[in-house]
């Protein structure tokens, strides 16, 4: 059978996981394109598979002005990058494998799902959660009626407080105007699961919270604005001191990448690249005085 051709759309750290687990499907999946602002992470993806340089886009919409040149288009660009990109692959007839969330509006949701009726083609929603064999046995308990009728679930979203530092104080989700709320940008997951459990609709959503831990308020007496400074009073037991978290060289060397464009270069970043980084980025704040927005509870 003739493999699936895709153009890979956001070439960041989904874009890159697709892409490697596709280069090992290659009976099934040939990337043919990609877009990304970043050189260095088309790159990676075009040596993958072998494609012409120039299959390899800065803008997607460099893309979208062309003929259609595959069957499929991933679209795994920031959050708020989903809407526009989505509509003009449906437009072209492209199927779509569309990373969470789907946009960042209701309307913006229904224009896709109506567009992509209306012209005939597959958007696939990567709310991968499905796919794991935990979840597909709890589904298929529920289905069997195992466990009875369902009357409530519980859950919940365990971001953890090291992932909750990085994503959502210090990183891309720290502020909801720049990225998406963190009920799209996360616990879409949940309200997905809840839904698909059931395998009932859902008919009305409740959202609250606050940011509450994460705030000037909070920061130690005497703590600098950034962990590298030093000085800091509680350096040595705090949690969330990014150099214990980012610059030790034990552990953590992907969000070592991360805070350094390391993912894109393909490279081990050196402490001084770390370190620059903790001085002049926001992965370098103290938790409490960063510039974060989101609730965290």
């Amino acid at each position: 059978m003739k493999p699936i051709s895709v153009v890979i759309i956001g070439a960041g750290n989904r874009g890159e996981v697709y892409a490697t687990h596709m280069a090992k499907l290659r009976e099934q999946f040939q990337v043919v394109a990609v877009a990304d602002p970043d050189p260095a992470r088309c790159e990676n993806i075009r040596r993958l598979f072998g494609f012409s340089e120039d299959a390899c886009y800065q803008d997607w919409r460099d893309i979208m002005a062309q003929p259609k040149m595959a069957d499929l288009v991933v679209i795994a660009t920031v959050d708020n990058m989903h809407y526009a990109p989505a509509l003009q692959a449906i437009e072209k007839g492209y199927d779509l494998l569309l990373e969470k969330p789907v946009a960042q509006t209701v309307q913006e949701c229904v224009d896709i799902a109506l567009e992509a009726q209306k012209k005939g083609v597959r958007v696939l929603v990567a709310h991968v959660l499905r796919y794991t064999p935990f979840f597909g046995k709890v589904k298929k308990l529920l289905m069997d009626g195992a466990v009875g009728e369902v009357m409530s679930i519980a859950q919940v979203e365990a971001i953890g407080n090291d992932h909750y530092g990085h994503a959502y104080v210090r990183g891309n989700w720290h502020n909801e105007q720049e990225s998406t709320p963190i009920l799209l940008a996360k616990c879409c997951h949940d309200l997905d699961m809840i839904q698909w459990l059931l395998g009932k609709p859902c008919r009305r959503v409740q959202s609250f919270g606050s940011l509450t831990h994460f705030v000037k308020e909070n920061a130690p007496a005497g703590a600098p604005k950034r962990c590298a400074d030093g000085g800091c009073p509680v350096s040595d037991t705090c949690p969330y001191n990014c150099l214990d978290f980012y610059y030790a060289k034990q552990g953590h060397v992907v969000l070592r990448k991360k805070i350094t464009g390391g993912i894109a270069k393909g490279s081990i970043p050196t402490d001084e690249e770390v370190m620059q980084a903790l001085k002049t980025t926001d992965f370098g704040l103290c938790v409490y005085q960063a510039n974060n927005n989101v609730p965290d509870h």
